[in-house]
């Protein structure tokens, strides 16, 4: 068990765990530079947590866990950033873009912006473009079930504002 009170060295440290965490990242991320970006951020994560006075019963397991969260969470943001990418190159437009030209009630404006410009273009995609759940989430790159969920929640929020409209009203 390492705990905060034995003296150690950040030096030490990063070059005793450095093949193991550099071995985790590898198996996720094969570009070089990311993976001496990540192995950096994981080192400063498992420095910054240590110095915190947080015990490891395992350090091993969490150095190699902590490292393969890292590479995950990396490879995880940089296709959200591809794919946003990709979309705004192929100028795939819908109507919800443009809400202000819209005659609509502020609360169900309200409720299609409170939704995420991805959600709302796989609501446009789904509901008026006819295109399969799953191949919307297979663009997007995630599960089918995912996006599901939260098309559900987010039909169930635009309810929820055509509701209280027709209360005003």
């Amino acid at each position: 068990m390492v705990t905060p009170s034995d003296t150690w060295d950040a030096q030490d440290f990063v070059i005793r765990h450095r093949s193991m965490v550099r071995s985790a990242i590898r198996q996720v991320v094969t570009a070089d530079s990311d993976v001496d970006d990540i192995e950096q951020e994981t080192f400063a994560s498992l420095i910054r947590m240590f110095r915190r006075g947080i015990v490891f019963d395992n350090i091993g397991g969490y150095v190699w866990r902590t490292a393969r969260n890292m590479a995950v969470a990396h490879v995880r943001r940089e296709t959200r950033q591809r794919l946003t990418a990709d979309r705004v190159g192929r100028q795939r437009m819908m109507p919800m873009d443009s809400l202000d030209s819209e005659p609509m009630s502020n609360d169900l404006r309200g409720a299609l912006l409170g939704l995420s410009l991805e959600t709302r273009w796989a609501m446009w995609s789904t509901t008026v473009d006819g295109c399969l759940v799953e191949d919307v989430a297979a663009e997007l790159g995630l599960r089918a079930n995912v996006l599901s969920a939260r098309l559900y929640r987010a039909r169930r929020e635009i309810r929820r504002a055509m509701a209280n409209d027709q209360l005003a009203s």
